[in-house]
């Protein structure tokens, strides 16, 4: 069996990212292109498969947050369809627009037919800022993705978070201002809500279609 990869905890100290674009990755900054070049330069990271046991058994299950159009939504409504599950923020500086974008353009790689079978989530663990206004601006920006932008109460995003098993930490840095290191890997549930692995954040669009392809045929 392939080993189970290691989550990244990801801190968000420089602040602020400012809206994202699809097209973001045409105009890299020197910051963004590093974390780019690595990307391509690590060995290809596989979809790796849960241990079949209790320890994959536990992540996830029923949750009850906001979508970016005020609606209270449940984990049953997105039965029937797989899921690519990232946890981030709006203000997040760097890794969060890059793993939805690397997301965005893996989608955009998968057969005609496939394509629908497939949910991008965005959840965010900062719900004191991301309000579902602020969500369904952020997630809109990644064009023509579909992103499902996730909010909610305090309890609820600690509840899915919990689930999911995302660690985050909050930094003040003062004049009220604040950042989050948060997990930052993403999750793939199968249409029947389970749990099937992990994938890196880091994994180049190309290679994750690829990946995507072969657990849904």
């Amino acid at each position: 069996m392939l080993a189970w990869p290691e989550p990244r905890i990801v801190s968000s100290r420089s602040h602020r990212a400012g809206t994202t674009r699809r097209w973001f990755t045409h105009a890299l900054t020197p910051v963004f292109a590093m974390v780019a070049l690595a990307a391509v330069l690590l060995p290809a990271v596989a979809v790796n498969p849960a241990p079949p046991n209790q320890e994959a058994a536990a992540i996830g299950g029923p949750f009850t947050l906001v979508d970016q159009d005020g609606r209270t939504v449940t984990d049953e409504a997105y039965r029937g369809k797989w899921l690519l599950v990232y946890f981030g923020y709006t203000h997040c500086p760097d890794t969060c627009p890059m793993a939805l974008n690397n997301i965005a353009e893996a989608l955009d790689r998968l057969d005609a037919g496939m394509r629908p079978k497939l949910q991008p989530i965005f959840i965010t663990v900062d719900p004191e800022r991301d309000t579902p206004a602020v969500m369904k601006d952020y997630v809109g920006a990644f064009e023509g993705a579909g992103i499902v932008g996730l909010s909610g109460t305090q309890q609820q995003v600690a509840a899915i978070e919990t689930a999911y098993r995302i660690h985050t930490q909050r930094h003040d840095d003062g004049n009220g201002e604040y950042s989050v290191d948060h997990t930052s890997v993403i999750h793939i549930m199968d249409p029947d809500g389970r749990f099937v692995g992990l994938v890196s954040d880091l994994m180049p669009p190309e290679r994750l279609a690829k990946r995507l392809t072969q657990l849904m045929t």
